[in-house]
């Protein structure tokens, strides 16, 4: 007989899985359907993108401002590459400028803001390419990645400058983390406020190894951040240059709300307003750096 190759015996699995239960998971999920799935206007997590893909159904990720006319860049039909916004749609052309902001140039770019000629001033370069505010990189293929805002870069003591959106990013994945907010402008490291999540809780507790499960004392157990700490060390500051590991980290049990403050309408987080907020555990953050 034919003894199946590896390629070969993983698409005989895929396409029994497929027959067995994928098909009728798309089709319970009401996706049998679906050509083509977008998705856009803040950032998503892998584990989603995968959880997607896996069933047949790939999310094409892409980016755009009011100031583009909708998107600027998009996914090739079918192959989209996760962990990147795509590369720039016909007619648009991108590029990263020194400071690693994007920078856009296009038909379907706007010329500016009615009866705000500063504002429009700004929004362009001296040689025509339209600033969007957010920091990236560009892979060999053109494929874009955001890593984060520039009005949000921290500029370190020794000078570095660190986008905290994909740490952040890092932070929200550590088991139980449901928020997080990295600290460091003008500081001789980074440090970070840890918000847990209480529907994750259980999961932490069990992980650390101890017996609470309510945020506020899961936040005040030992074993607890000693767990944190090693998960911080191997999944979040293994990943990163050594200027932007974190130091240090407090654990909070209350989480940011656009009641308290911490997050404005659109979810985004107040960074001014959470310095401003936990000012006190902040400074004795790194006040520990000098005892």
């Amino acid at each position: 007989g034919i003894i199946p190759t590896d390629y070969g015996l993983m698409a005989l699995r895929r396409r029994v899985a497929n027959k067995l239960v994928i098909s009728k998971l798309k089709a319970a999920l009401g996706f049998d359907r679906v050509f083509v799935a977008v998705t856009g206007a803040a950032p998503i997590s892998r584990s989603t993108l995968d959880f997607f893909a896996s069933i047949g159904v790939p999310l094409h990720e892409g980016f755009g401002m009011t100031e583009t006319s909708a998107f600027a860049t998009g996914q090739p039909l079918g192959r989209p590459r996760f962990g990147t916004i795509g590369r720039p749609i016909g007619g648009v052309e991108a590029k990263i400028a020194d400071d690693g902001e994007i920078l856009l140039r296009g038909g379907n770019m706007v010329r500016g803001y009615y009866k705000l000629a500063e504002a429009s001033a700004e929004l362009w370069t001296e040689d025509g390419w339209m600033r969007t505010g957010d920091l990236g990189a560009m892979d060999p293929d053109g494929f874009l990645r955001i890593t984060g805002r520039k009005k949000d870069l921290l500029i370190t003591a020794g000078g570095k400058n660190v986008a905290p959106t994909s740490i952040e990013v890092l932070l929200q994945a550590l088991p139980g983390v449901g928020q997080a907010v990295v600290l460091g402008d003008r500081r001789p490291y980074l440090c970070a406020l840890l918000v847990l999540d209480p529907e994750a809780a259980p999961a932490l507790a069990m992980g650390a190894g101890v017996g609470a499960s309510g945020v506020a004392a899961l936040a005040a157990d030992p074993a607890v951040r000693s767990f944190l700490a090693k998960r911080l060390e191997s999944d979040c500051n293994s990943k990163l240059a050594r200027f932007e590991t974190i130091k240090r980290f407090e654990l909070l049990a209350e989480p940011f709300s656009v009641e308290g403050g911490e997050l404005t309408p659109t979810m985004k987080v107040r960074r001014n307003v959470v310095c401003q907020k936990y000012a006190g555990l902040i400074e004795a953050m790194y006040a520990e750096a000098q005892e």
